[in-house]
Formats: structure tokens, C-alpha cells, sequence
């Protein structure tokens, strides 16, 4: 909570400050409410805007994770310590002339096809906690690989954070990759994805 002294003190106010501090919401002109998040608050849902202020990478996953975040304003204390979360989202920097919406797009269409099948293999609830859907995870970068497919593990977790996995379970999906990728053993059941699966995603990424 030290983040909220200085400037933030300055623009809200002590009382403002003490309020948040002690778990009350804030009402600011009577225009909007104002409530405090830390690391350490378990908060799943929240239907607006979010402001971060020098946030760690714990803090920015637990904001990933919330439903119903319609914006996230984020103050870093430099931009290289939230660079993966920036190339995550494509975010723009606030006021900077030219800035419009990025349409995300993946380097590798084959690898994107492969990991809409896993999400949809996935309960997204759970991630890769139940030995099959982690076998099915390590046995898709494995083909993959076998393959000759290059693929970018921190690519593919920005993908897998955008399209509704849990940070965490990104982070798996991450580690696995990046394991495979420099031939590291993964030790895991099969996978059961058809011998052939490689060849339907390069055909699902012709026709995309």
C-alpha cells in the first residue's frame, strides 16, 4: 500500500487514502467509486475500468484474470518490467499521437491452430492440473517440434491469457513449450492427439 503515498495522495486526498486503506470504496465527485486491489485480495470479478500503479507480474495476472475488466490503465515503474504484458495485449501508451487498436495476428498459423485445439481439448477452469490435458499439452509441442514448426513459447502465452486461460496455467503452457523447444524431456502420458493432427492444422491454417 505504499504506492497509494505520493502523487496518488496528492490527487485523492488523505481521507480518500485512509478510506482505501482500510477497504472502503471512494466516491470521487459523486462521478465514480474507487476501490483498492493488492496482490494479496482475491477478486474475480469487477465490472470497469482498472488502474495498476507500478505493479509486479503477480498483481498484472490477477488483473488478466478478472471478468468484466472493460480497460486497464497500468503505471509501470519501467516499461521493461511489464513488456510481455504489453506485447500480450497490444497495448498503447495513453495520449501518444497515432496510436490506434492493433489487430492481433500470431507468427506462425499452423502453431495458433494447434493451440485452439488445445483450449478446446482444455477445461479452462482447471488448466493442465489433470494429467490428460497435460499430456495432451506436451504431446502437441512434441509434434510440433517433430514437425519442424518453430514456435514462441512467450508468444503463445499471451495467446493462451487472451483467449481465456489463467495466467497461471499460461505459465505452464509456457514452461512445457520452452522445455520441448530446446529438447529438454517432458515426462507425461500420451497425449492422444491422431498421428495425422499436424497435417489438419496446417490445412485449417491454409483456409484461415
Amino acid at each position: 500500500m505504499d504506492n497509494l503515498s505520493g502523487v496518488i495522495e496528492e490527487v485523492l486526498g488523505e481521507r480518500a487514502i485512509k478510506a482505501l486503506k482500510q477497504g472502503s470504496a471512494v466516491n470521487l465527485e459523486s462521478v465514480v467509486s474507487v476501490s483498492l486491489l493488492t496482490e494479496r485480495k482475491d477478486v474475480f470479478n469487477h465490472q470497469g475500468p482498472v488502474i495498476a500503479v507500478y505493479p509486479n507480474k503477480k498483481l498484472l495476472d490477477k488483473i488478466d484474470n478478472m471478468r468484466g475488466v472493460t480497460d486497464v490503465l497500468v503505471i509501470p515503474w519501467s516499461l521493461q518490467e511489464i513488456q510481455y504484458w504489453i506485447e500480450t495485449w497490444q497495448a498503447l501508451e495513453l495520449g501518444a499521437s497515432g496510436n490506434s487498436p492493433i489487430e492481433q495476428s500470431f507468427s506462425n498459423p499452423v502453431v495458433e491452430e494447434a493451440l485452439k485445439s488445445l483450449t478446446s481439448r482444455v477445461n479452462l477452469r482447471a488448466g493442465i492440473a489433470h494429467p490428460m490435458d497435460k499430456a495432451a499439452a506436451v504431446d502437441l509441442f512434441k509434434k510440433l517440434k517433430a514437425a519442424k514448426i518453430a514456435y514462441d513459447p512467450t508468444e503463445i502465452r499471451g495467446w493462451l491469457v487472451r483467449h481465456g486461460w489463467e495466467s497461471d496455467d499460461a505459465d505452464e503452457v509456457k514452461d512445457i513449450a520452452e522445455k520441448i523447444s530446446q529438447g529438454r524431456a517432458v515426462r507425461s502420458a500420451n497425449g492422444g492427439w491422431a498421428d495425422d493432427i499436424v497435417n489438419l492444422w496446417r490445412e485449417r491454417a491454409s483456409k484461415s
